[in-house]
């Protein structure tokens, strides 16, 4: 039970990932804030 839910979390994570990458490419600008948006992110 536990693995499948660490597989679904790994899942909305990278999927999380991909549309903040794809509307950091829009505005450049931006490319910091997503990047440590990103990583925050990454350590929940």
């Amino acid at each position: 039970m536990s693995s499948s839910i660490k597989v679904l979390m790994i899942l909305v994570i990278s999927l999380l990932l991909i549309s903040v990458l794809v509307t950091c490419k829009k505005d450049e600008e931006k490319f910091t804030i997503c990047y440590l948006k990103i990583i925050h992110i990454i350590h929940l």
